[in-house]
């Protein structure tokens, strides 16, 4: 038995932030035959991306969050401040993926998915990927 494929598209080629203007691109989307979208997460907060999770189940697509480390933030700066915002940043990487139903978060941090998502934000369940957990001990 072969491997599902999931078929998406990434937004960024619309916006760098989706917003319900968006919502038009998601149904075209569904109607041209993709599987999910891969949403850019460079700002807002984790109530915005809940709202893009409805908008999404409501075109039928899955998800995946995009993003990127932005300086100075840096995860293996020998700045311990640099360090925390980084990790900072991952943990709302995560959030918002997790807000939008996304699986995985890809994009600039050096290439590195880091899936499966669970939020900080549900009881019970923490940061619990190899990669994240890494960066919390």
């Amino acid at each position: 038995m072969g491997v599902a494929v999931r078929l998406g598209f990434n937004l960024l080629l619309w916006a760098s932030h989706v917003t319900e203007a968006h919502r038009p691109i998601l149904d075209a989307l569904k109607r041209t035959g993709y599987d999910g979208a891969e949403i850019p997460m460079f700002e807002g907060d984790v109530a915005h991306y809940r709202e893009v999770a409805r908008w999404l189940r409501e075109a039928g697509l899955a998800a995946t969050g995009i993003g990127i480390m932005p300086g100075p933030k840096s995860a293996v700066s020998a700045n311990a401040v640099d360090r925390q915002g980084a990790l900072d940043h991952i943990k709302w990487l995560i959030d918002c993926t997790a807000a939008i139903g996304g699986d995985c978060e890809r994009g600039g941090i050096r290439g590195v998915t880091i899936g499966p998502i669970e939020s900080s934000q549900q009881p019970g369940r923490g940061y619990g990927t190899p990669y994240s957990a890494a960066l919390l001990d």
